[in-house]
């Protein structure tokens, strides 16, 4: 039980021994000094054409996310992941344009290890299955007794792994996602509490995403990060990950919240020694909310029959 939630905070953290900013302090190359004005740039309007500056550039996305604030010891503030990110899209841009196999190795080998920073093991993994694929003397064994130390390599191949629903690996009663929210009607403006509950029960889990919520006709709402405890359901005891936000509208009417919609991986055996990971895909039921006119138009016309 105790190593099941090591992995599922393992998700969300960031490890303090990890961080590090980049240290401009020296005399930059011509190339750093363009990737320095490309990151100067609203990425998405860049045009790339060198994949291995574009990685690079990946790269500093990835420094600039770990050197930022964190919310308290462990956990990057939100426009920390912002960059990393973004760091991640240009690691898959770099991989679209690169044009032989030695830029392709290279690139999947930084990608590992922007993944391994934030204990993406199970995904660090893929990219070095790729990196060796495609140039294996790219990839240092300290990297790799690094990442070994937390999980050794899976046994089965996960480069191209499909996500399972958890009833499809016989999971049904130990995987789930649900969703509820603290009221079924609201006047306009007032907000509605939703929460999507991840529960699991004696699995070894990590990557765990924070969940998205479709909503009908609502304004885009994020779930934060999870608050944990345990609650036993006829008789199975459950880790519980209970991801909290608040929905509002100014139009009355009645809409459909949900479903919720997670990830992570389910290991399968002893990650140090032996085991199988799948990805595995979670969503919940949905629910309907009712957004009543506000309460002070219903003032007025019992005003009005007076």
């Amino acid at each position: 039980m105790k190593r099941c939630l090591f992995f599922i905070v393992l998700t969300m953290l960031c490890l303090v021994s990890s961080l590090y900013a980049v240290d401009n302090s020296a005399e930059r190359t011509p190339e750093e000094k363009k990737i320095d004005e490309m990151f100067a740039q609203d990425t998405s309007k860049i045009d790339p054409v060198d994949a291995m500056a574009t990685a690079k550039l990946g790269d500093e996305y990835i420094n600039k996310a770990m050197a930022m604030p964190h919310k308290d010891k462990f956990i990057m503030a939100q426009e920390g992941w912002a960059y990393y990110r973004e760091g991640l899209s240009l690691y898959e841009k770099a991989i679209n344009i690169a044009k032989n196999d030695k830029d392709l190795g290279y690139i999947y080998y930084r990608w590992a290890n922007g993944l391994e920073r934030i204990a993406n093991y199970v995904e660090a993994w893929q990219k070095i299955k790729l990196a060796r694929k495609y140039d294996a003397s790219i990839i240092e064994d300290q990297f790799i007794k690094k990442l070994s130390k937390n999980i050794i390599e899976p046994d089965n191949d996960i480069t191209n792994m499909v996500a399972v629903s958890p009833e499809a690996i016989g999971l049904k009663k130990t995987l789930f996602l649900t969703l509820s929210a603290d009221a079924p009607k609201v006047h306009v403006n007032e907000f509605i509490n939703v929460s999507a509950q991840f529960y699991t029960s004696k699995l070894n889990l990590i990557n765990i995403q924070l969940p998205l919520l479709m909503c009908d006709g609502l304004p885009q709402a994020k779930f934060g990060e999870p608050q944990q405890y345990k609650k036993i359901i006829d008789g199975i005891n459950y880790d519980v990950l209970a991801f909290n936000t608040k929905i509002s509208t100014s139009k009355p009417g009645i809409y459909k919240v949900g479903p919720a919609k997670t990830s992570c991986y389910v290991l399968t055996g002893n990650p140090k020694e032996h085991y199988e990971a799948y990805l595995v895909e979670l969503s919940s039921n949905d629910i309907n909310v009712e957004i009543l006119p506000s309460s002070y138009d219903d003032d007025s016309k019992n005003d009005k029959k007076k």
